[in-house]
This record gives C-alpha cells, sequence and structure tokens, in this order.
C-alpha cells in the first residue's frame, strides 16, 4: 500500500518542482552586493565622492543622471522604484514583467558594482537604471510583450550586441530558445 502512495507522491514533487523551476530565472548572480557594499566600491573608484549629502543627491536628480542616484537610494526607494517602473511599462506599453522586484534590485546592483569594478573610468551617464533594467528583464525572458523572447531581444540589441549575447551567455539564450517554443 505504502509503495502504491509513494510513486504517486514523487511524481507530483517532481512536476511541481518543474513549475516552479520553470517559473524562476535562469542563473541569478551568486553574489548580491548590498546597497552598502556597492556605495562603498563607488566611493573608492571616484563614482561618488565620500562626503555625498542631500544638496548632491538633488543636483544628481537635476542632471538626471539616475545611476548615481540608484546608488545613493535608500533600499527601500529602490524597490518602490523599480516596482513603479514595473507598473508603468504595464500600463502605458502592456508588457508584464514577473520577477520580483528585489529580483532586479539586485540584479542592477550587480551590474553598477561590476561595472564600475571592472571599469576604473566607470562614467555614470552611460547607461541609465530603465536601460540596465529593462536589458536584464529582456535577457532573463521576463519582457512579455506579446513576441517572442529571441526577437524582442535581437530588436532592442541589435544584430552585433545580440550574437555577443549568444556567444557570452549561451545558457541565457538557450532558456530564451525554450521559453519561445513553450508559446508556439
Amino acid at each position: 500500500m505504502m509503495k502504491c502512495l509513494l510513486i504517486p507522491l514523487l511524481l507530483i514533487a517532481s512536476l511541481s518542482q518543474s513549475e516552479i523551476n520553470r517559473s524562476l530565472p535562469p542563473k541569478q548572480s551568486p553574489t548580491h552586493y548590498t546597497d552598502q557594499r556597492l556605495k562603498e566600491l563607488t566611493i573608492e573608484y571616484g563614482v561618488i565622492p565620500k562626503n555625498a549629502d542631500e544638496a548632491y543627491l538633488q543636483t544628481q536628480k537635476e542632471e538626471n543622471k539616475t545611476i548615481t542616484i540608484w546608488i545613493l537610494l535608500e533600499h527601500k526607494k529602490k524597490v518602490a522604484l523599480i516596482d513603479n517602473i514595473k507598473k508603468m511599462f504595464l500600463e502605458k506599453k502592456s508588457i508584464i514583467i514577473k520577477n520580483p522586484t528585489e529580483y532586479y534590485v539586485n540584479e542592477i546592483n550587480n551590474v553598477i558594482y561590476n561595472s564600475a569594478k571592472n571599469d576604473k573610468y566607470f562614467i555614470t551617464t552611460k547607461e541609465g537604471i530603465g536601460v540596465i533594467f529593462r536589458t536584464i528583464a529582456l535577457q532573463e525572458g521576463d519582457f512579455d510583450n506579446g513576441k517572442g523572447k529571441i526577437e524582442t531581444l535581437r530588436e532592442y540589441m541589435g544584430e552585433d550586441k545580440f550574437e555577443w549575447y549568444k556567444e557570452t551567455y549561451p545558457e541565457k539564450y538557450q532558456f530564451l530558445v525554450e521559453m519561445d517554443k513553450e508559446v508556439q
């Protein structure tokens, strides 16, 4: 009798796990840099001054330097910002972004951290937070605009950057291919 119950339970557990895995981003960064560590590194590399205060933050807002603003924001304000961006995509463009907001906060911190660390002359005006957020969502297959994941990413990146992405992140690319197959 126990054996008869065990097989269906294992099957249900297996199916449940595959559903959970399918709904998760393919690969989260192994390290999530805290807001404090990000701030320390960007001070170290001269991206922001050590004595950045409210007046400095206001100047950055006036100049629309969203990366500098991001570095200086409290965590809860970063979460609120990403929630608003997700809401804006949904309301204005009917684009659904499902991954948790915290995931994007961590990934944006990681992108800025790695950019600052790998480029001593990191310029904070190259790309804005909105561009970084959108790029992450597209690369993770979490940018549902009704088109295929590959098609949307290729349109956004252009052919050269798209080919670079395929070569640099073959697992993520294959994840997008599989997502497109599931929709067909």
